[in-house]
This record gives C-alpha cells, structure tokens and sequence, in this order.
C-alpha cells in the first residue's frame, strides 16, 4: 500500500509539474533574408525544476517526433528553445545558449501542432497556431513571432498571442522592442471630400541620421515594392511617402519632408508594409488591419492610424488610435494642432447651415438676428475672407485650390467650424 502511494505521489507531481511546462513563442515562417530556421521556446512557469529530458515534440503529423535530450532541466521561469536547424538559429542568435535541437521536421507556414508528451507518453501540452483568420499577420513570413500573452489564457486562441519584435527574443521573456525605425502614421483609406490618397510615415528613434538610399518599401505581396532614393532622416525626425505628391500637397501644402512612392497603394481592407534596408534585409514590419479593434476612423472617415509605443505591441490593435483629422504627417502628433472636423458644432447648429456646392461656393444661411461673422482659414493660417452678414449669403472666393477653415461667430454663441477642400 505504502509503495503504491508513493507511486501516485510522484505520477501526481509529475502531471503538476508538466502543466506548468507551456509554450511561449513560435517562430514558424521566418522572412527568407533573415532565416532562423523553424522553432519555438518552452517556458516553466511553475516554482520548482522540471526534468524535460525524454519528453516528446510532435506537431500535427503524429509521424514527426523530436525526443528532448537526457539530462535537459528546466528551471522555474526558465526557458528552453527547440530549434530544427542549429546553424541557421545560432547565426540569427549567436547570443543564445539555452536551446536544444536538432527536430529533423519543419513547422508548417499555414497551420500546425505543438504538442508535448512527457516521459510516460502522456499529452503535457498542445497548441494549434494558424496564419490566417486573426492570427497575427506579422508572424507569417514578415520577419516576427508569435509571442504568447500569457495569464493562462487559451493557447489555441489567436487573440492570445501578439506580434513580437522583429526577429523574435528567444529564451527570455519579451520585453518592450528597440527599433532604430517604425511606421508612426497611416493614412490607408482617405475621406472621398478630402482625397490625398495613401501616405505612411517613417520615424527615425534614434540619436544619429539613418540614410534610406536604395532601401525597399514592400506592401504584403514580393512582387510590389519601391526603391527609396536618396535621402535621409535626421535624427528622431520623420519622413512622409505620398502615393500621389499632387493631392497630398493640395491636403498638406505645408509639409516638406515628403517623397512620392509607387509601385503599391494600400489596402482598404488591411495589409503589411515591410522595410527592408540597402543590403536586402528585412527591418521592419507591420500588418494594419480595418477591423478586430482598430479605428474604424482611419477607414474613410477622414483620420488616420497613429502609432502609440514605438516600442510596443507594433501589430496590435491596442498599440495605435485614431489620429488627428486628415493626419499630422512629418511631424509627431500633438491633438492640440489636430484640425477641427467637419461636425457642426451645436451651439450654433441650430442657427446656422453652412454648405459648399461644387467645391467653390459657400452657402451659408443663418435665422439669428444678430450680425454673423465669417472667416475663411487657409490650412497654413492666412485669413484670405472675413465678412460679416444677417441672413443668408452665397460666397463664391477668389482663392486657389487648398484646404481651408470656416469660422463662423455670432457675437455670443462660440464659433462654429468647418473644414472643407475648395475647388474639387
């Protein structure tokens, strides 16, 4: 009797000890110039050592197995790395010791198994990971992992996993990334009033100037790409890529640090923008979406997504907002200079309609007995009308093409204002 309690004892601690094994990042479908070959990182998060040596890795073919070396310990909140190929994991991570390998299988690009079984042969483990629905796109080929968010959330769930920085951190926790150069604002879907078509901008995080000469911008297919030309950011300084420079200068005739790209123009519906630097090599990547949390502002309603943490989360939802209306392009964003909108303001909304027909006449109809004040704004701050009414008017300016402001102020009532393109 005594014999088979210890027994159960020690089968009890050893499917204890299993359930703290989990796994914590895939590296499943590497970017081809920066190939680290197929593997993923175990994690022990329970409080005492685990002897993972003689446990079995299968993925989805009950055929592959890869049996985990005598004598591999795993301490509480330590990591393990299993890779399938040393020379191409040590190459891309020469910094990294605590892995074992090598499984002679790969990892499928499209979907797959983990599974764990320890030495009894019984499941410790399991996850599916797919790269589509939405799983994190970034992960697919586009130079980041699969990192798990951990809580004891349902490993099988893409919403527990997020895009991890380029390259992965294998054997160690994730920790906030440190790019040298990030996507800061997009501008994929334009308002149909206000139409500069697609522009993204670059953010140098650094101390130091970057040259982009002869790097690529690639959206998600290979086959479409731009080769920036000479130029450089200055340090911690932006640069805007404009899909078509005409319409963007109409929008933003203030803005300088701009150049025209081409060769791609940006989904409506969500897609990659990759960078890859003057050797060929990947450096960064993001995968924007117009659903599953993010603004649904930036999809035609006149703003744009506006990164948050450059050294966050760069492909979740969470880690990008709303920006200002129409964009802050080459600069960073401060909602004190957004642009009012074109909602009515409803103090005076009662009293007063404003309307442009035709892009080149403004009607603006009033019912207060008082004097009504009229200020047309260009986009970079010159008043080119101020007028004064009762009643209705019809204005048709002699001004050129552009964005502009309308103020309007009855004396007591606060302004009513409305931003509109002028001559389309």
């Amino acid at each position: 009797m005594k014999c088979f309690a210890f027994f159960v004892l020690i089968l009890l601690t050893n499917t204890i000890q299993a359930q703290n094994i989990i796994v914590t990042e895939i590296n499943y479908h590497s970017d081809s110039t920066m190939d680290s070959g197929n593997w993923f990182e175990i994690y022990n998060a329970g409080t005492t050592t685990v002897n993972l040596g003689g446990w079995k890795f299968s993925d989805r073919d009950d055929i592959n197995e890869y049996i985990i070396p005598t004598g591999t310990n795993l301490q509480a909140n330590k990591y393990l790395v299993v890779v399938n190929d040393i020379a191409k994991f040590t190459t891309m991570h020469p910094t990294v010791t605590n892995y074992v390998g090598a499984f002679s299988f790969g990892l499928s690009n499209n979907w797959d198994k983990i599974r764990l079984y320890n030495q009894a042969g019984t499941l410790a483990y399991s996850v599916t990971y797919l790269d589509s629905a939405g799983w994190p796109k970034c992960a697919d080929g586009r130079g980041r992992t699969l990192e798990y968010k951990g809580g004891g959330l349902d490993p099988n769930l893409y919403s527990s996993w997020f895009d991890g920085c380029m390259f992965g951190s294998p054997g160690k926790a994730w920790s906030p990334c440190n790019p040298e150069i990030v996507i800061s604002e997009i501008n994929y879907n334009s308002d149909t009033l206000y139409d500069c078509e697609d522009w993204f901008e670059l953010h140098n995080e650094t101390n130091n100037p970057i040259t982009l000469t002869a790097w690529k911008i690639y959206d998600s297919q290979d086959t479409n790409q731009f080769v920036i030309p000479v130029v450089t950011i200055p340090a911690n300084a932006y640069l805007v890529l404009a899909r078509n420079i005409t319409k963007f200068n109409v929008i933003h005739p203030n803005v300088t640090n701009v150049i025209e790209y081409s060769g791609f123009s940006l989904s409506n519906g969500g897609e990659a923008i990759r960078l890859f630097d003057e050797a060929g090599l990947i450096n960064f990547s993001v995968y924007y979406r117009d659903t599953l949390g993010w603004p649904e502002e930036a999809d035609g309603g006149g703003y744009t997504l506006e990164l948050i943490d450059p050294k966050g989360r760069m492909c979740e939802a969470s880690n990008w907002k709303k920006g200002c209306f129409l964009g802050s392009p080459g600069k960073a964003f401060n909602q004190n200079d957004c642009l009012p909108s074109t909602a009515i303001s409803p103090a005076l909304d009662a009293i007063t309609t404003v309307s442009v027909l035709n892009g080149t006449q403004i009607q603006v109809e009033s019912v207060s007995d008082r004097l009504v004040s009229l200020r047309l704004i260009h986009i970079n701050g010159s008043v080119v009308l101020d007028k004064s009414f009762k009643g209705s008017s019809q204005i048709t300016p002699d001004i050129p093409t552009g964005l502009y402001i309308i103020s309007i102020n009855d004396g007591y009532r606060q302004q009513h204002i409305k931003t509109f393109l002028y001559g389309q």
